[in-house]
């Protein structure tokens, strides 16, 4: 039983002989039961050093150095915008059951692609076809509207709406249907 406690026994003594002899403190004695242990007397009391300190307040904040991010500027590209010749047509006197048709230019003026979504006449016998593609800044392009006088009588006044990726846009015929 003491073999297989004889390496940890034997490393255990090189371990206690290694720390006596790399201790940089004198040994200590144990004193004996015979001899007095003396307790050191105590001495005069020591007054605490005051030691004058710069009391100057130093802003922190002014010293910071860091520079204060900056927000990035988006580009400023202005939304589209559907800009008309004109918005109305008048087709003075026609014969009931004659068919005008009139295209409606525009261009459009912003720096985004105008996107027409739909176009509804205000009844059916006005109808209004556009282009599906998307238009470029600065590129032009038309609303074609169709009006069918069959069954009108007297003046007459429908509109179109023009749906987009802007505002409506309300586009007027007007004129007189004689029988």
């Amino acid at each position: 039983m003491l073999a297989n406690r004889f390496p940890f026994l034997f490393i255990m003594g090189l371990f206690f002989m290694l720390t006596a002899c790399t201790s940089d403190a004198p040994p200590t004695e144990t004193p004996d039961a015979t001899e007095e242990v003396v307790e050191p007397t105590p001495t005069e009391p020591v007054e605490p050093v005051v030691i004058e300190q710069d009391t100057t307040v130093v802003d922190t904040v002014a010293i910071d150095t860091t520079p204060i991010p900056q927000k990035a500027e988006k580009p400023s590209r202005k939304p589209p915008k559907m800009e008309f010749e004109t918005t109305s047509y008048t087709y003075d006197t026609i014969k009931q059951g004659d068919i005008v048709e009139y295209s409606f230019k525009f261009k459009n003026v912003g720096e985004r692609p105008l996107v027409i979504k739909d176009v509804k006449g205000s009844c059916g016998c006005t109808i209004g076809s556009y282009p599906f593609l998307d238009i470029a800044p600065n590129e032009e392009n038309a609303i074609k509207a169709r009006f069918d006088s069959k069954g009108k009588k007297g003046a007459q006044f429908t509109t179109i709406t023009v749906y987009s990726n802007t505002k409506p846009v309300v586009l007027t015929l007007k004129g007189i249907v004689e029988e």
